[in-house]
């Protein structure tokens, strides 16, 4: 207050704005990072109104030669903006249907709003579909897509 001759008016204004205005209109923020005078990102900080879950495999194809192949699963609960919810902790619930089947635990709970699962191929070619929900959330749905060679009789693919 005294580096900037503000009263104390003005800084109960300012405090009310930004900080403690519970029960009033929420403060949205829009932050864009620009580069060569166009914007390369923006990012939305607000309150959340609307939970999803973010699916992402390192592979949807998968081939299977001497042993089966893993695809690593990345899971994150995030908001209406993309942003990452640390404090979702909410238990996870992963199926599997088809050509592959899950590595460990069908349900798990996120840390720190995040989590992952590795889906494995099961000896059959075809497709296998991985969905991934949790009370409340709109179940996400991963399609894989599974060759599986045969190493006998010249290597021919099934």
């Amino acid at each position: 207050m005294l580096l900037y001759h503000m009263k104390m008016k003005d800084a109960v204004e300012l405090y009310t704005r930004y900080v403690g205005d519970w029960g009033g209109v929420s403060t949205v923020y829009r932050f864009e990072a620009v580069k060569d005078g166009k914007i390369v990102k923006t990012a939305v900080k607000e309150p959340m109104t609307a939970l999803r879950l973010s699916v992402e495999a390192d592979r949807l194809c998968l081939e299977e030669k001497n042993s089966y192949e893993v695809a690593a699963v990345r899971i994150q609960a995030q908001d209406q903006n993309g942003n990452l919810l640390h404090f979702y902790n909410d238990p996870i619930v992963l199926e599997t249907e088809g050509a592959i089947e899950l590595i460990g635990p069908g349900v798990l709970s996120l840390q720190g709003g995040m989590g992952g699962a590795y889906i494995r191929t099961t000896g059959s070619a075809g497709t296998g579909r991985l969905k991934v929900g949790a009370a409340g959330i709109k179940t996400q749905e991963l399609q894989f897509n599974v060759i599986v060679h045969s190493t006998e009789m010249g290597g021919e693919n099934i």
